[in-house]
């Protein structure tokens, strides 16, 4: 098949326009699927691409967290509803239930309304208020109008309770000298109690 000049200035300009077509309906494609990720990004929690402002809140149903640590629940927040700030990450809950897990106690905590801030993926701070029952191991069930629990407090009181243990060399000589002494009686029969 042979084309006229005509002929083939007209087909490469239909090729062009064809091309042009597809490269910007493609274009628009993509920036559609892009504002669509964005959105289930945003819904899912993951902010990356975008800017969000202080004030920005989502809404929280049926809302549910918790922190595990070397496979055991640390503490677990269960709400109705509420929402939460995902730049400072406050939230403001309501029909909410905190449980705090020790290794000998569960403390249940039922709230009507309750704030509380996250530090990274862990519970920061939690004020509770409305009609609040604390049930601590179904043994002692308590009833206020507040309650408030810092992690920080619970470090602090932690490392206090910890500082108050002595671990000073006075201590651990008397220990390596009942351990030498209790070896040497056994081992070679000689009583160090005549030496001192």
């Amino acid at each position: 098949m042979h084309l006229s000049k005509k002929q083939s200035i007209k087909l490469t300009i239909a090729i062009l326009v064809i091309f042009f077509t597809l490269s910007i309906i493609s274009i628009k494609l993509n920036e559609e699927k892009g504002r669509q990720t964005q959105d289930i990004n945003e819904a899912s929690g993951e902010f990356n691409d975008f800017t969000i402002s202080k004030n920005a809140e989502i809404i929280l149903n049926n809302f549910e967290r918790s922190s595990m640590k070397n496979g055991k629940k640390e503490w677990e927040v269960i709400s109705k509803k509420g929402t939460i700030n995902p730049i400072t990450k406050k939230a403001t809950l309501e029909d909410t239930e905190l449980s705090l897990f020790s290794k000998d106690k569960i403390v249940k905590l039922k709230a009507n309304h309750a704030k509380m801030e996250f530090v990274g993926n862990e519970l920061g701070n939690a004020k509770l208020k409305g009609n609040i029952e604390l049930n601590i191991n179904n043994e002692l069930i308590l009833n206020t109008e507040t309650a408030y629990y810092n992690k920080k407090d619970h470090i602090k009181k932690m490392q206090e309770r910890g500082m108050q243990k002595d671990f000073s060399w006075d201590r651990s000589v008397d220990g390596y000298v009942n351990v030498y002494s209790e070896a040497l009686m056994r081992g070679c029969g000689i009583n160090t109690a005549d030496w001192k």
